[in-house]
């Protein structure tokens, strides 16, 4: 088909889906490229509608494209609410694990020196910085 569309292109789709032929109508088409295409090709799709039981007429194409964006939204939505709840959970799995071992280890050694106790709170203090280094930061850099 050519970018200027023929004005009878849309008669020519009626009348093949309907028989509803006239004599004029069918002397243009047998003269213009652009109806016989638009003939064989509503031809061949309602023959496919019928071999498919489909009696009704197809959605608009624009309703479909549509759906399929917000179907797309949905998916990737999901996707970035998954890698932000991964996020979290290994944050909070880093927390816990880095609170254990500082209960664990580190009280025993802070009963005997007191350059460990500061030594253990200026690591404590490191934790939150290494969860959000390599927990949450890749996570925002996903958003």
């Amino acid at each position: 088909m050519t970018d200027h569309a023929c004005q009878l292109e849309n008669d020519t789709s009626h009348a093949t889906r309907t028989g509803a032929w006239t004599d004029s109508l069918r002397a243009h088409v047998e003269d213009c490229a652009d109806c016989r295409q638009t003939r064989a090709v509503t031809a061949l799709m309602s023959r496919a509608a019928s071999a498919f039981g489909r009696d009704e007429t197809a959605p608009d194409p624009t309703l479909i494209l549509i759906k399929a964006k917000l179907v797309e939204r949905e998916h990737r939505e999901r996707r970035v609410a998954r890698h932000k709840l991964i996020g979290i959970g290994l944050a909070c799995a880093a927390v816990m694990s880095s609170a254990w071992i500082a209960i664990r280890f580190v009280g025993p050694i802070l009963a005997e020196a007191d350059t460990v106790l500061a030594l253990a709170g200026a690591s404590l203090l490191l934790v939150p910085l290494v969860v959000w280094y390599f927990g949450l930061r890749p996570l925002r850099r996903a958003l």
